[in-house]
């Protein structure tokens, strides 16, 4: 299967089935190659999971060999609004396809993400129509409190880490 995403797929040691996925998303300007250091250490203490470290769906305007989930050069909050809803369109297909290919559910995937990519992980797991297993945001912020209040549909564990 094709994912609608560019993604870089690491395995834990112990495979036997896979009852896990957790999706790494990078920041500003990475890429999956970036994010997926963090799933080539998690890989040796998380059994039968499996990490997507997708690219984003946009080349970034500001770093053209890295992506973005979502255009931060222009500083209009309707427009980015409006790409962030584009770019959760996209996530929701990725996650469907991780759920067909791999026979999960909801409940067996986390969200992770850094800096931008925590955003999105916050808003996709806030507005998803079902829960997952949980949200892990590094270094991120949320995008619009006041959208995400609007559309929040989900009771999801969000656990953000600062530094």
């Amino acid at each position: 299967m094709k994912f609608v995403l560019n993604s870089k797929i690491i395995e834990s040691e112990n495979k036997d089935k896979i009852k896990y996925a957790i999706i790494l998303l990078h920041g500003y300007g990475g890429d999956g190659a970036d994010i997926s250091s963090i799933a080539h250490t998690w890989r040796h203490f998380i059994d039968n999971t499996i990490f997507f470290c997708p690219d984003g769906p946009q080349t970034c305007k500001l770093n053209p060999i890295g992506f973005q989930w979502f255009d931060l050069s222009i500083e209009d909050q309707n427009y980015i609004n409006d790409e962030v809803r584009k770019t959760e369109k996209i996530l929701i297909e990725y996650v469907d396809q991780i759920k067909e290919k791999f026979k999960l559910n909801n409940s067996q995937i986390i969200l992770a993400g850094f800096s931008q990519g925590c955003m999105m992980s916050i808003n996709l797991g806030l507005t998803s129509n079902e829960k997952f297993k949980s949200v892990i945001g590094f270094s991120g912020k949320i995008i619009n409190k006041i959208d995400l209040q609007e559309r929040m549909n989900s009771k999801n564990r969000c656990i953000t880490v600062s530094w």
